[in-house]
């Protein structure tokens, strides 16, 4: 049983903490603009027909039956009060060259989709290894976060943390295949670490497109950070303002909501810039002694 299938079954984000699904959507959305949707986790391989002798006709009239009726409501008979499912309108000679070109354009954009996701867990996983992500753990049930060690992740036995989103803290490399399973612990990742990996990550983007490739958000970060710099930074705001002015300056651009936590993540990050832990604080001690001269 896979977690993406029903997002409202995902544990409440905690602190600066997201749990491991959303962490793959930032990633995924960074590092292709554009192409991402948030559905692609979802995909599954398409049928390869395969089976007893009599089957794969049977199968693959059935699937492209599906494809035809999704692509166009105005090839379905009208259903009635019967068994079999709604036929389609088509000559038998269109049906099978439409049906085929259906048939391929699906399997290119299911083909697809799971590349640009398991490109994103394993960009996401490699940080992850090198502790450049923070990891921990809720109890199914909830309560406090703790810590997972950063060796934990180093096997190829991971794939089912990404499809269940949980992990048996007392056996750690055995895969988890129920999400219900109470025993495994939900994996949260820590959401300003993550922030500050996307940007900079030479995965995402290639120079001189860097500007071209980074996500929305990312460039809105940016360009916040850049416009607001004497807001941080000369009047002392707390990252709850910080939070705040950035959800503001978001819905004046957007006219949208950007939502709490990755304002939050924002709001983090700029923080520990205006503490001097970024290159922004050398960045304000330059504009100050130009003011200076």
């Amino acid at each position: 049983m896979t977690i993406w299938k029903n997002e409202n079954s995902w544990p409440r984000d905690f602190g600066d903490f997201i749990f491991l699904t959303k962490g793959v959507r930032l990633v995924g959305r960074a590092a292709f603009p554009g192409e991402w949707h948030d559905s692609d986790p979802l995909q599954v391989p398409q049928p390869d027909f395969r089976g007893k002798a009599s089957e794969p006709t049977q199968l693959r009239h059935s699937f492209i039956r599906k494809l035809l009726m999704d692509d166009d409501t105005e090839w379905k008979v009208p259903f009635q009060f019967q068994i079999r499912p709604p036929g389609v309108k088509l000559p038998v000679e269109q049906w099978r060259v439409r049906g085929e070109q259906l048939l391929r354009e699906h399997k290119a954009r299911t083909d697809a989709a799971r590349a640009r996701c398991r490109q994103a867990e394993q960009m996401l996983l490699d940080w992850l290894v090198a502790g450049e992500v923070r990891a921990a753990l809720r109890p199914h049930e909830g309560g406090s976060l703790q810590p997972i060690p950063n060796t934990h992740w180093n096997s190829e036995n991971v794939g089912s943390r990404f499809a269940t989103g949980k992990l048996d803290a007392e056996n750690p490399f055995k895969p988890t295949s129920d999400i219900r399973d109470e025993s495994a612990a939900w994996i949260f990742i820590n959401v300003a670490d993550l922030a500050r990996q996307l940007p900079s990550n030479p995965a995402l983007a290639s120079v001189p497109e860097t500007e071209l490739r980074r996500s929305t958000i990312l460039r809105f970060a940016i360009d916040f950070s850049e416009a607001h710099f004497d807001f941080f930074f000369e009047k002392g705001r707390t990252q709850k303002e910080i939070s705040r002015k950035a959800q503001d300056v978001w819905f004046d651009r957007h006219n949208s909501k950007l939502p709490t936590t990755v304002a939050d993540a924002i709001a983090v990050v700029v923080r520990e810039l205006e503490h001097g832990k970024g290159k922004w604080s050398r960045v304000h001690s330059e504009r100050e002694s130009r003011k200076s001269n």
